[in-house]
């Protein structure tokens, strides 16, 4: 039997808006967006303000794990206006997930909708971290965690200014050739940064520890460590959230105890997306609703699969990634 594993995560870019309407006396608007996908599980986030424009520059990225999707699912996208006691409306839109699902970069600027005028342009995108795996049936041991590092609080000043340029990243998977990280974006000019970066990590089976490392950005020097915190996966049950703010330990670039800085992640564990492909040479019907779990669902799977379309699955996935990504978007189309 042949599985491809993996997780699954949705990325936009919010680049700028531009002829956006004024909302407020001084003939500008204080604009900032609202994105809120609509698969289960994916909460709304927002870009930062830009304050006294009509043509704003965000630069902004955000990532979602996503479980699952189907065609109907979309981005909702909002723009508001913020004020000190409230914000006004300065439009709406929305971004079909089925439109952006082959895993190459879309790049967009969508009217905004409810007004006169203003569109905002984004680029978005779906990564797929997917592995051919021949095994007996389903199952196999492995999970996918839903990481979030959230925020820091009350990090050590790394820089002449008083500040730092922190961002954090992700150690995790099996010792030697398995080990993989992944990185935050990074706040520049703060010791309380908000990162809300949200990673989809497949966890090898048996897998013990996770090391967040929190370090301070240098252009023209090596980077400096801010603390790390290290958190047993085996203490995360599958499908609890677990939320946590754990203090940062370990030396600075002087080889001083870190005294203080902390940091707040969020977690959920759930079991390993799995599409169930058939031996290869053989019948391949079954597969329909497993790829939806994954987001490959809009290829409808079902009886008609047969010899050529698992024969062809396991086939592309065996010779290369570049083969498996047009997989991917013939499913997806």
């Amino acid at each position: 039997m042949a599985q491809l594993v993996g997780t699954c995560e949705l990325f936009v870019e919010v680049i700028a808006g531009k002829d956006l309407i004024a909302a407020d006396s001084n003939g500008l608007s204080d604009p900032y967006l609202e994105l809120a996908p609509t698969m289960k599980g994916c909460k709304a986030k927002k870009t930062k303000v830009v304050d006294k424009t009509l043509n704003p520059l965000w630069g902004d990225k955000l990532s979602w794990a996503v479980a699952h999707w189907r065609l109907g699912d979309k981005v909702a996208l909002h723009c508001w206006d913020k004020d000190k006691l409230g914000k006004d409306s300065l439009g709406t839109a929305d971004v079909k997930v089925g439109n952006v699902c082959d895993g190459e970069r879309h790049t967009l600027t969508l009217p905004l909708k409810g007004v006169d005028s203003g569109t905002v342009t984004l680029t978005l995108y779906m990564r797929y971290d997917l592995r051919l795996r021949e095994c007996a049936g389903l199952g196999g041991g492995n999970s996918a965690l839903t990481l979030t590092v959230v925020s820091a609080k009350n990090l050590i000043a790394a820089d002449k200014n008083g500040l730092s340029d922190p961002y954090a990243i992700v150690h995790y998977g099996a010792e030697g050739k398995g080990k993989k990280k992944r990185k935050t974006g990074v706040v520049h000019k703060s010791l309380e940064p908000e990162w809300n970066a949200e990673f989809a990590l497949e966890l090898a089976d048996g897998e013990e520890q996770m090391v967040i490392e929190v370090m301070d950005e240098d252009k023209l020097d090596h980077d400096d460590p801010l603390g790390q915190v290290s958190i047993d996966v085996r203490s995360l049950a599958t499908g609890d959230d677990w939320s946590q703010t754990v203090p940062l330990s370990g030396t600075d670039k002087d080889g001083a105890p870190i005294k203080h800085g902390r940091v707040t992640l969020q977690a959920v564990v759930r079991l390993l997306h799995v599409i169930e492909l058939g031996p290869p040479g053989t019948g391949g019907g079954g597969g329909g609703s497993a790829r939806a779990d994954l987001g490959l669902g809009a290829g409808g799977g079902g009886g008609g699969g047969g010899h050529g379309a698992a024969g062809d699955m396991v086939s592309a996935a065996q010779k290369n990634v570049e083969e498996l990504k047009q997989v991917h978007k013939d499913l997806c189309g």
